[in-house]
């Protein structure tokens, strides 16, 4: 059973409109944000995208995401500075951190090749994609760069 706020987020995204999500710890946020993903794909809805995005400020909140989509039945890829499973974005579920995305959004860096960085754009463009926790985005070091 949804809570209240988690069926007008879900609404909403169904729809394709975006959202903002603000909720005390443990309510279900990051259910709130994936469900509509899974239950879009089901329907054929794809408002969302083929893939879904999922990014994080710091990698020590991959495990919890991670966790949340094997209680969906769905293995997603982990990319992140320190060891990338995904090297262009080409996944059905990827978590990852904020500069990885901002990174392949921008073309990825020179030493790929245009054909790749060209794929990495293309694959952050068309996602479903969810900013969790910018809250604890550092305002000097990369705030700016999400709004």
């Amino acid at each position: 059973m949804l809570r209240e706020f988690q069926e007008k987020v879900r609404d909403t995204l169904l729809q394709g409109k975006s959202t903002i999500l603000i909720a005390p710890t443990g309510l279900g946020k990051t259910r709130a944000a994936i469900l509509p993903f899974i239950e879009g794909s089901s329907r054929g809805n794809n408002k969302l995208g083929t893939r879904i995005i999922y990014c994080l400020p710091i990698r020590a909140l991959t495990k919890g995401v991670y966790e949340e989509f094997e209680n969906f039945g769905i293995k997603p890829t982990v990319h992140h500075g320190e060891k990338p499973e995904s090297e262009i974005f080409s996944e059905r579920v990827i978590i990852t951190t904020v500069d990885q995305y901002f990174t392949a959004f921008g073309g990825a860096p020179i030493s790929w090749s245009s054909t790749v960085s060209h794929a990495v754009a293309g694959a952050t463009l068309t996602s479903y994609v969810i900013f969790d926790e910018i809250h604890l985005l550092n305002p000097k070091n990369g705030l700016q760069l999400l709004f």
